[in-house]
């Protein structure tokens, strides 16, 4: 998740083109906890208590075999990509 903000800072502040009209204001910087509360109304509970496991770095403590744990993170990135974008 922190790589995905940093790209897409980069290409905020490269891009010359606006995707918004003008006259509507874009709020360039949003903060992580707006970010985190936005994902908590979005997402399930299951998929938040991952989204929290990986963040902090234990999701060895989720349980799951590693395929598992690899499928729920693709599932997991694809969605919070959508919700975030």
């Amino acid at each position: 998740m922190l790589d995905y903000l940093a790209t897409r800072n980069r290409t905020l502040a490269g891009e010359v083109a606006v995707e918004t009209l003008p006259e509507l204001p874009r709020q360039q910087q949003v903060s992580f906890t707006y970010l985190l509360d936005q994902l908590k109304q979005e997402l399930s509970r299951k998929e938040f208590a991952i989204l929290q496991a990986l963040l902090h770095g234990n999701e060895e403590t989720l349980g799951y075999s590693p395929a598992r744990l690899r499928s729920l993170k693709s599932e997991l990135k694809r969605k919070v990509q959508d919700i975030l974008l």
